[in-house]
């Protein structure tokens, strides 16, 4: 849950950022870089009102994760109308994670921290805005094979997944486990006990099992012990995999239901890891086929109704 330190730790993050005059056009500018169908509903729009705008949709997602019961509505509001100019779910995850990279870039305090409550103080809102799109079900946007016909092959796991996976042991040290995530540039490492598959790590476990004070001029000796954890103390034992074979729609639609951030992926016939799968793999996959989309299918430069859309922004 949310607390008020979140919500100063955001709001002095923002200012920080709002600071200098590159911030909202760079946001922009990566943005619409990010996609030709998202830069095609900016065609012909005034982008000084955009600018302006901007503020205003980031401080009405933080009101909605604050559970404002009018600035829910307007949001509502604002979903329905995109819903209507056919704006995908998967455009708000290119919308928060061209802002999220701009905050990194203008943000000279950026840290995972900080990246952490963006994220959470953002998703209420967006959740809200996908939830009011009416058309193909997307699997909260990161399972729909966009640009797809007959004559492509449906998708396996084995052509998106991670491998070969970085593991440690059940009796491995969280400070170990904290340098593996940290030396690897990864979000989750999977348990083994022995041959087997006994559970998953990732990075918010870790910052979860560890003291907040480790590393700071008030660490004591009771933080430096939660180093000294085990990883099958911290481990999630609930283990949702998926073969090699599983299409990855079903993956996608595992991860949205069984709400996890990865699946250890097993061969069928004797359950040994392969590869693991997670958010951010399906989410660069359908980045992907977006892309290749775009390629295939340039936007229309017929601008008749995209001057009166924009993805993501208030009134």
């Amino acid at each position: 849950m949310l607390k008020d330190k979140d919500f100063q730790l955001f709001n002095d993050s923002l200012e920080r950022c709002l600071e200098g005059n590159q911030f909202i056009e760079e946001f922009y500018d990566r943005f619409m870089h990010s996609s030709h169908q998202i830069a095609a509903l900016f065609a012909h729009t005034d982008m000084e009102r955009q600018y302006r705008m901007l503020r205003g949709s980031i401080y009405m997602c933080m009101l909605a994760a604050k559970n404002h019961i009018q600035v829910r509505g307007r949001l509502s509001a604002l979903g329905d109308r995109h819903n209507e100019m056919g704006v995908r779910p998967l455009y708000y995850s290119f919308w928060l994670e061209s802002l999220l990279e701009t905050v990194r870039t203008n943000d000279p305090r950026f840290s995972d921290q900080i990246e952490d409550v963006w994220r959470a103080i953002m998703a209420p809102g967006i959740r809200l805005l996908v939830s009011r799109y009416t058309g193909p079900d997307e699997a909260l946007t990161l399972v729909r094979h966009a640009g797809l016909t007959d004559n492509h092959p449906v998708k396996r796991v084995r052509d998106v997944m991670s491998a070969p996976v970085i593991t440690v042991h059940m009796d491995d040290s969280l400070q170990f486990v904290s340098g593996v995530l940290e030396r690897h540039g990864i979000h989750h490492v999977v348990v083994m006990d022995e041959q087997r598959v006994a559970g998953v790590i990732s990075d918010r476990d870790v910052k979860l099992a560890m003291s907040p004070y480790v590393g700071t001029m008030g660490e004591q000796d009771r933080d430096v012990r939660t180093l000294e954890r085990r990883a099958h103390q911290v481990m999630s034992r609930q283990i949702v995999s998926v073969t090699p074979e599983a299409s990855v729609e079903e993956a996608g639609h595992l991860l949205v239901d069984r709400n996890v951030s990865c699946l250890p992926v097993l061969d069928a016939e004797d359950d040994r890891l392969v590869g693991i799968v997670s958010w951010r793999d399906m989410l660069r996959y359908d980045s992907d086929r977006v892309r290749e989309t775009d390629r295939a299918d340039p936007p229309s430069t017929d601008g008749e109704n995209a001057g009166s859309r924009a993805v993501l922004e208030a009134d």
